[in-house]
């Protein structure tokens, strides 16, 4: 591990590379031409060079051309060194046209000097070692007033050459949109620099190296950025992109001075993408991807060196500080997407124990490997600096997978995680506070399949907890700083032309043009991942967008992934609607009618391929997951797997045909309700090759409902209401007409002598009977007055002790009515603490735990809940 890349802890660090090429003294103007030395100095009638002139904040005395001015070669065959060093003269510009630089020795920017490409892009302006070089080539000397900008320096195409630039500067430092292009082997940084002056800032605004890299440990491998001990200014790394860094791609926080990393992107960076520490640094709206099934093939690893160990995707961003006292540094609004790692990856955001507590703001963190803690305040030691306490407000996790939990904190008391959203279908923890006396969480969201919240040995207050709730996602730019695409395939960047169809390699695209004559105003959710395309102007929150165009034109596009779930427009006339492949290869017109209408979806799980027909008696179109699939009139046929795959229709009116093969190889839902596909298999007892009963009849998934629900009349008028939570539909079975008594999820009716018949899906929220009648679910008789769960206390909560070192003591509040729950509850030992009585009061209970778990069920909200000690809890609905 990196501690300490500079060779002196007061120097950015030091170039090792040996210079076999030192050419000519810097004062040694005897060698100039005479011609080169008059433009220099600005003197003589015939000099090209213009007057004095201010750029980017720093005062010139001259601007000289490199090659009208200097006579350097832009073809790349004549070295330009020693023009280039006697040129660079305190007070001197020199502008770069469009050509190929031959570099083979280091330069010294001493005051107000600059380097500046004027071409029409940074491509065209190229600084090119011989092949087998390694130097810095560009050293900053402590230098007050420096301009680099519009360039590009190439390390070639190897693993043997390679360039870099660095030193201390005083002030007024600018660079500016500046491409290292080429492989990185071992050997300089790109960028590592310390600003002397307390007063003194230098501004890094474009710096990107996305190229491919060579692999060796510290202290073999190399740093991109670096600023370290000696640095006591303000530093502004603004649009770095960084690709496959070896060590580190921004390493800051040793020194005493401030920085601000904002807008930046890192893809694949060894170690840890960003370091900082201070509360007076900050980094803002930067991207993190960590996914070591997304390499750039070209990288190289020298396997002798990791003995068999792999690269390590160790942190996205490193609170770190060694000797120094700070406190973690702000970070807001950024995207952390974490989806592959090793097992000795580490966490999200990550806050070191010789550092104080952080504060994390408006920031997105995607987890999907099981090693890593999205987000981790380390046991502090007495290095640490004040405050301590961690701070999360507007902070959301969620993902497939995480170790720990998705915010633990430890020994870190008076935290605050407020206004934050955890959410994960698996068996994920939420919230884990160890030793955080003092700390709050308050109108947080926390909806995963592990423990909701732990809270160890401390006391810790909680108010409106809830859970269910969606919760944002990170999301990767439409373009990276380098102009472009945050490409998942091999990662190589570069700065071709920015495509809207790069982030997750969203596939679909939902088009909406207006054909004038009015105002269009739509919303659209979908069933994965969602951004706005370049010409879409809407917020994109939890899948969902609304937007509108019109009166007299416009077109409003979204890239997304899976296929549209819901759609409602006003003005719906005045407007065409698509969807599309996101190239626009494929393109299918839809109305509003079919995206407000039903679906059918076939999803692989796997093991196999799954191919179906389907046929309806309306309207019938490809969703943007079946737009591979053959769609002629009312009928449709698609095939899913063996692996993977989901095949989406939209389609009015009612389905008439439907038959698999290979069905057991899918799941298949209709309006977001599963049906079984091995009912419509071709060949079975459940229907014949066209998808019917086989006595004319057409089976419709709609009633594929595995439970049934039967009101038998016993002579006298009785009336009935029941409510699912999921479908209800009339019986198969059922000889009457009762089709008026059902609506989605509920049925009412009326009873004397006869039956009325229900097949439903789900579970029966709620039933009222008035009169007398026999009731049976599932051929069984029950009371009636046992259906329906208890609507008025949806929610659960469970106070868990059974993995306590130590007793619980808990007080919680709650905005509704809350009473024990006997079927929730674990009796604890007979001798332990938990044999005390548990209080329950209007709207608050109070109790201990230590062995057991007590159990509860309220409605509302909880607007206050106290853990004293060891306890876990966890949130249910």
């Amino acid at each position: 591990m990196a501690e300490n890349p500079a060779n002196s802890p007061n120097d950015a660090g030091t170039d090792d590379q040996t210079d076999d090429a030192k050419l000519l003294g810097r004062r040694d103007t005897l060698k100039l031409g005479a011609a080169t030395a008059a433009v220099v100095a600005g003197a003589g009638a015939a000099s090209t060079a213009a007057a004095a002139t201010e750029r980017e904040g720093v005062s010139f005395d001259r601007v000289v051309n490199a090659v009208s001015d200097l006579g350097m070669d832009p073809n790349g065959n004549d070295r330009i060194d020693g023009k280039l060093e006697n040129a660079l003269r305190p007070g001197t510009l020199i502008e770069f046209p469009a050509g190929t630089y031959k570099i083979r020795s280091k330069q010294v920017l001493e005051d107000r000097t600059g380097i500046v490409g004027v071409a029409g892009d940074r491509s065209e302006v190229r600084f090119v070692p011989p092949q087998g070089t390694g130097m810095r080539w560009l050293n900053f000397g402590n230098a007050a007033g420096v301009v680099l900008k519009n360039f590009t320096l190439d390390r070639r195409d190897d693993y043997n050459t390679t360039v870099g630039m660095g030193g201390n500067i005083k002030r007024n430092f600018v660079l500016k949109n500046v491409e290292y292009d080429g492989w990185t082997p071992t050997g300089p940084q790109m960028f590592a620099a310390n600003v002397t002056d307390p007063n003194g800032t230098a501004v890094v605004d474009g710096l990107y190296r996305t190229g491919p890299t060579r692999f060796e440990h510290y202290p073999d491998s190399s740093l991109d950025i670096w600023s370290g001990r000696g640095h006591e200014g303000h530093m502004v790394l603004r649009n770095v992109e960084i690709h496959n860094g070896s060590e580190s791609g921004i390493y800051t926080g040793k020194g005493n001075g401030t920085y601000l990393i904002e807008d930046c992107y890192m893809k694949n960076v060894v170690h840890t993408a960003i370091r900082a520490a201070g509360r007076d640094s900050t980094v803002r709206n930067c991207t993190i991807v960590m996914d070591t099934e997304d390499w750039d093939s070209r990288n190289e690893k020298v396997e002798s060196q990791f003995d068999g160990k792999p690269i390590q995707l160790n942190r996205a961003i490193w609170a770190q500080t060694n000797d120094k006292r700070f406190s973690g540094p702000v970070i807001e609004d950024c995207d952390i997407i974490i989806k592959n790692t090793t097992s000795i990856a580490m966490a999200g955001i990550y806050i070191n124990f010789d550092t104080g507590g952080a504060k994390i703001r408006n920031t997105r963190v995607q987890c999907d490997s099981e090693h890593v803690i999205p987000v981790y305040g380390q046991s502090p030691t007495n290095e640490a600096g004040e405050p301590i306490e961690m701070e999360l407000d507007g902070v959301s996790v969620t993902g497939s997978a995480w170790s720990k939990a998705a915010m633990y904190f430890e020994d870190r008391p008076n935290s605050v995680i407020r206004n934050c959203c955890i959410s994960s279908p698996n068996d994920n923890d939420g919230i884990l506070l160890d030793n955080c006396d003092g700390s709050v969480v308050e109108n947080t969201n926390v909806d995963v399949g592990g423990r909701s919240t732990t809270f160890r040995n401390g006391r810790v207050s909680t108010s409106g907890i809830t859970s269910g709730d969606s919760c944002p996602l990170p999301s990767l730019p439409g373009s990276t700083p380098s102009d472009g695409t945050p490409s998942t395939s091999d990662g190589s960047g570069g700065s071709g032309d920015s495509t809207d169809g790069s982030s997750y390699d969203l596939p679909y695209r939902f088009t909406v043009k207006s054909t004038g004559g009015g105002k269009t105003e739509f919303t659209v959710s979908t069933s994965g991942t969602m951004k706005p395309a370049s010409n879409g102007e809407g917020i994109v929150e939890n899948r969902t967008v609304t937007d509108s165009l019109g009166p007299v034109s416009g077109v409003d596009s979204y890239l997304y992934e899976g296929y549209v779930t819901d759609f409602s427009v006003t003005g719906g006339q005045y407007a065409d609607y698509f969807v599309e492949t996101a190239d626009g290869s494929k393109s299918v017109e839809v109305t509003p009618e079919l995206l407000s209408g039903n679906t059918f979806v076939v999803k692989s799980t796997g093991g196999g391929v799954t191919s179906f027909d389907l046929s309806v008696d309306g309207e019938l179109v490809r969703g943007a997951s079946g737009l591979e699939d053959t769609v002629d009139g009312q009928t449709a046929s698609g095939q899913v797997g063996p692996d993977a795959g989901v095949d989406a229709f939209h389609y009015t009116g009612s389905i008439t045909d439907l038959a698999f093969e290979g069905a057991e190889y899918a799941t298949v839902t209709v309006n977001g309700t599963e049906i079984d596909p091995t009912q419509y298999e071709s060949g079975t007892d459940g229907g014949t090759d066209d998808g019917s009963s086989g006595d004319g009849s057409t089976s419709d998934p709609t009633t594929d409902l595995p439970n049934s629900l039967t009101v038998v009349g016993t002579g006298t008028s009785a009336t009935y209401a029941v409510t699912v939570s999921e479908d209800i539909a009339v019986s198969p079975d059922e000889t009457d007409d009762i089709s008026g008594n059902v609506a989605t999820n509920s049925a009412e009716g009326a009873v004397t002598d006869g039956e009325d018949m229900y097949v439903y899906a789900g579970e029966i929220t709620d039933f009222t009977l008035n009169g007398d009648a026999t009731v049976l679910v599932n051929g069984t008789e029950v009371d009636p007055a046992s259906l329906g769960g208890n609507e008025e206390l949806p929610n659960t909560l469970v106070i868990d002790g059974t993995s306590s070192a130590a007793a619980g003591t808990y007080t919680v509040y709650v905005t509704g009515d809350v009473e024990p729950a006997p079927d929730l509850t674990v009796a604890g030992d007979a001798n332990s603490l938990d044999s005390l009585d548990d209080k329950v009061f209007d709207g608050k209970v109070a109790g201990v735990v230590k062995t057991g778990k007590d159990g509860y069920r309220f409605s509302g909200n909880i607007v206050k809940m106290e853990i004293n000690g060891d306890a876990l809890v966890n949130l249910g609905q």
